[in-house]
Parts: C-alpha cells; structure tokens; sequence
C-alpha cells in the first residue's frame, strides 16, 4: 500500500512523543518525591552532621582537659620525688666533701635512682658554681635509646621543669630540684641542683598510648617554646597555633581534613594537642546517610511504580487513541483501537474503528485503480522506449551498411594498385637501401591496415550465414597463431590441448572472431610488453576459448560499450572489429564476453559442442 502524503502543516499539527502525558505524569511523580526524600535525607544528614561535630569537639576538649590534668599530677608527683631524692644524705654531702668515700656513695645513690622508673636517661648533681660533680647514664632501653655521656650537658641556672629538648634523634624532659648542702649556716649556705632526665618519646611509649586512647585520636606533647614536639612515639610537627580549649579545623600532610585543640599543662612549660580525623569523628553521620541512603531509594522506586500504575490507568485509553489516529494519518490504514468498557472512552473507540473502516475501504479503491493505470502506463513506456531504441539502431545500421558498400569498393581497387605497385618496387630494386626497405615495410602495414578496415566495413554491412562444420578447436587456434605478427617484448602463450572436444562452427568466421582478438590483445601490449594467454575450458554443451592479456585492461565504464559499432578508444581503427566478431559469434550459436578481471583484460568465445552425430 502506497504512502499518503502529508503536508508540512499537518506534520506540524502533530503532538510530539516527548510530550505525553502517559510519559510526563509517572515522572513528574517521580521528580517530586526524589526531591521530596533527597531535600529531606540531606537536610537531615546536615543536622547530624553538624551534632556529630559538636560532639566530637566536646570530646577533644574533654580528652584534653583529661590528659592535660593527668599530665599535671604525673609532673607533680615527679617534682616530689625529685626533691625528696634531692634530700638524701648522699648528694648533700657530696656538695661539701670531695673525698673518695663521698664520691662513691653519690655515685651510688644516682645509680640507685636508675634503677626504678624505666624512662630515666641519667641523673647528674651540679654545684652552683656550675661544676658537675656527679653523673649517672641508665643503660639503653627497650628501644636501644641511651643519653650520649661523651656530649657534655649544659650546668643548670635554676630550678623546674624545662620545656622538652632534642639532641638528635633522642627527645627528653629535664626536671632541675635545688640541692641544699648539710648545715647550710656553718658551711656558707653552700647549694646545688640535682638534674633528672627523662625520654619524652620511644616506640614502646607510644604503643601503649595508642592503646589508652580511642580509635583515631592522636596526642601530640610539647612546648612552643622550644618547638619540640612528640606523640611519645617520635617527634612530630608542631600543631597549629590555637587558643586554649579552642577547636581548630585544619589539614593534615596528606591534605585530610582534621580537628584538633589545645590544653596547657598546669605547672609545667608544656602544652598537650589532642587531635582526630574529620572522618572518623563523621564516622557515625557516614552510617546515618549509608543507612538512609536504601530506604530512600525504597521509597523513590515504590513511589515510581504507583506512579506508573496510575498513569496508565488515567491515560493507556487515550494513549492507544491517539496512535491509532497518527498512523492512520501516516498512511496506515490497518490500525485499530481495542474498545474497553462502554463509557464515553469505549464508546469513541467504536466510532474511531467504524470510521478507519470507511477510510480504508474507499483508499483501497482507489489505490487498485491508481495501480492498474500505472502499469499500463509502464508498459506503453517501455514499448515506446524499446521502438525508439530500434529505429536509432537500424537508422544507424542503415547509414554504416550504404558507407560500407559505397566506400568500400571505391577503396579496394586503389588498395590493390597500391599493393602492386610497392611489389613492382620491391621487385625492380635488386638491393635497395634499409631506409627504403623500411619505407615499403611502412607501406604495406599501412595498405594491410586500410584493407582490414574496408573488410570490416562490408562483413558489417553484409553479415553472411554461417557454413557450419565439424572442426577441432586446437586447429582454429594454431592457425590464427601463425598469421600473427608479435612485437618485440610481445609473448603468446597458447594452452589448448588437442583433446578438446570438437565444435560445430563456420571454421573461417570463428578464426576472424580469434584473431581480432589477438590482435588487440597484441597491439594493447606493442611498447610496454607482456604476454598474451589463450586457453579453453569446456562444458557439457559448449566449449570456451579465453584471450587474456596482462595490459591496462578496460576501465569499467566502458565495459558496456565495448561491443557497440563505431565504438573505439584506438588512435586507428573504426571501431568495427568487436562489433563484427559478437555478431558472427552469435550467428554460429554462440556468445562473445568480456570478463571483469583484477588486472588486464579477458574475453571468452563460447562455442557450441558437435554433438556425436555430427562428430561420426
């Protein structure tokens, strides 16, 4: 069934499919509740966000105040061990007395005092004058860390607690008690210090930190003082600048977001950084948005699927009405709608099909007629055009054959004095010269050539019958062979066994057929070189002889006019040569093609078998 036509205006009348409603209703519904459940996950996410902060920072603060205050009391305790060891009879005597007895004793008790804490480093007792007059070095600790006794300390200026300090990779406390020497009024109120040193930081030290304190958080002890920092593990960079108690929000060398605050230790020129990963103190709004983030969509998708259901109940009626009515519209007319109910949808339904009806009925009448005047029309047309192409062949014919017949003999009497003439010549001149030896050869090529065109032009005109005979199609093709003339550079190569079967054949046309073929196949191939090949093959009823050349070939929009009369793309020639060999070909019931190769050009001469009869 033909296409209808529809205008521009009717295809601008029509509704997009984008537009409708069986599409837009669902995901309308949809939008909303994804911004619906989106807008409120997030806002809540936001809120706990920010409470999971809040707390967060309580924590650090709290931690802070915690350890800072645990910190106080340990340095306290650690002053007052200092200074009742600082009262021990030993070092006091040993600022009044330098005789042997009390050296050793000093020595004694300084050793004794390594003994207990494991982080001690060394202990050292100093005059006042500046003098070191006893000095302790713990053995290393579990960590291979010992003070280096062969690099002299600094003498002590006062007593306390001294910010931590670095001597390469060795990070220490220093705690300085005052050391008062027996009967200080008699001897002169002599004084001295007594110089405890502690590590501030060692592997072993920072594990078990790491297991007191929770998950994440880092402490950091230290002074700014001195710029010596340490997580009691190693040294760290110092923390960012914060007032005390103040959060501070900041990144870490790996460009993390991280938290973290600040607690001076009462008593001691330290302060304590407590700090965490943003992330893990998010960890728990992390959970609540991962949690919500499934029933949200629970809710997106079930939404959707009521959406779906409903909108196809309100608008599948109208949908399925108004696509029937757009193909129709567009020509097919085939397309009904399915009536449900019989409320005012099914009761437009039953009028819409009732109508398609009509349509359909009146449109295949007239399609019938409009396809029966055509193939009539078809029809005269092709009568016409196959008249028309009759007329102009046999008006053209007519003209070629009157050439033919006027021309011809007019050119075959000066053709044959001419040929006698340069006989006589060749006769009378008992040693001409090369130069005229090769004259005459030009001579007699170009007579032969004029010959063969005025020979063409009346086997055109005056196409004889056939005189059929039994003939070997080996013997047809040596004799061509031997009446060719080959180029230098030129090879033939013939292929065609004796036991070919025998054809039923005009012998002298065939052999006019085959050496026009060689002819051109030769003179295609004059000046570049190649070689000519001839072979057949044979079939039940016929046998094929093939003439390939491994020239240039035939472009392939001549292919078609090859074989038309007058139709040459030789500089000499008529054009005739192909035209007269198709034509005795079919004459001796067979058939000249050519075949569309990859390089050079091949035609084939089918010839018709002689049967056994014929053969006997």
């Amino acid at each position: 069934m033909a296409e209808s036509q529809t205008t521009p205006e009717s295809k601008a009348r029509r509704p997009r499919r984008g537009g409708s409603l069986r599409r837009r209703l669902p995901l309308i519904i949809s939008i909303f509740l994804v911004a619906i459940v989106g807008g409120g996950g997030t806002a809540a996410y936001m809120k706990v966000r920010e409470a999971v902060l809040d707390a967060a920072r309580g924590r650090l603060q709290g931690n802070a105040r915690q350890w800072s205050r645990l910190v106080a009391q340990s340095m306290t305790a650690r002053a007052e061990e200092a200074r009742r060891a600082a009262s021990r009879p030993a070092f006091q005597h040993r600022l009044v007395a330098a005789d042997p007895d009390a050296v050793a004793a000093a020595q004694e008790q300084a050793k004794a005092m390594l003994g207990s804490p494991p982080q001690l480093l060394n202990v050292e007792l100093w005059s006042a004058s500046g003098e070191r007059l006893t000095a302790a070095v713990a053995p290393p600790s579990p960590d291979g860390l010992v003070w280096p006794a062969d690099q002299p300390a600094e003498a002590p200026r006062s007593a306390g607690l001294k910010p931590q300090q670095a001597r390469g990779n060795l990070l220490y406390s220093e705690l300085v008690v005052d050391v008062d020497a027996p009967d200080a009024k008699e001897q002169g109120s002599r004084r001295g210090f007594l110089v405890i040193r502690r590590l501030a930081a060692a592997p072993t030290a920072g594990r078990a930190l790491a297991r007191l304190i929770d998950e994440g958080n880092t402490l950091r002890l230290g002074s700014r003082e001195s710029g010596v920092w340490t997580d009691l593990a190693r040294r760290v960079d110092v923390p960012p600048p914060a007032a005390d108690g103040a959060i501070v929000a900041y990144r870490g060398s790996n460009g993390a977001p991280w938290l973290g605050t600040e607690a001076a230790i009462a008593g001691t020129p330290w302060a304590l950084w407590v700090e965490t990963p943003e992330a893990v103190a998010l960890a728990p709004a992390y959970a609540f948005w991962n949690a919500m983030l499934p029933i949200g969509g629970l809710f997106v998708v079930l939404g959707a699927l009521l959406a779906w259901v409903v909108g196809r109940r309100i608008t599948t009626p109208l949908y399925e009405l108004t696509g029937a009515a757009e193909a129709i519209a567009a020509g097919d007319l085939s397309r009904r709608v399915k009536a449900v109910g019989s409320d005012e949808v099914g009761r437009l339904a039953d009028a819409f099909n009732a109508m398609a009806d009509q349509v359909q009925a009146g449109y295949s009448r007239l399609d019938s007629g409009i396809r029966e005047r055509t193939a009539e029309l078809e029809q005269a047309l092709g009568a016409l055009r196959e008249t028309q192409e009759q007329l102009v062949r046999r008006e053209k014919l007519a003209m070629l054959g009157q050439l033919a017949s006027g021309v011809g003999h007019e050119l075959r009497n000066p053709l044959g004095v001419m040929t006698n003439a340069v006989y006589y010549l060749e006769m009378v001149q008992t040693d001409p010269s090369p130069e005229v030896q090769e004259y005459h050869g030009i001579l007699r090529a170009q007579i032969g050539l004029a010959e063969k065109i005025v020979s063409d032009l009346l086997d055109f005109s005056r196409a004889q019958p056939p005189r059929r005979d039994v003939v070997a199609i080996a013997d047809i093709v040596t004799a061509q062979r031997a009446r060719l003339t080959v180029p230098p550079g030129v090879s033939v190569h013939v292929d065609v066994p004796d036991t070919m079967p025998a054809v039923s054949v005009d012998a002298v046309q065939i052999g006019q057929i085959l050496f026009n073929l060689l002819v051109n196949a030769v003179q295609v191939l004059e000046g570049s070189g190649g070689t000519v090949t001839v072979g057949a093959t044979t079939s039940d009823t016929h046998v094929s002889l093939h003439v390939q050349d491994n020239g240039p070939g035939v472009p392939a929009a001549l292919r078609t006019k090859i074989f038309e009369p007058l139709f040459t793309t030789k500089a000499r020639g008529i054009g005739l040569g192909l035209a007269v060999s198709k034509s005795l070909a079919e004459s001796n019931g067979g058939a000249l093609t050519l075949d569309a190769g990859p390089a050079g050009a091949r035609f084939t001469l089918t010839l018709p078998r002689a049967s056994q009869v014929e053969a006997a």
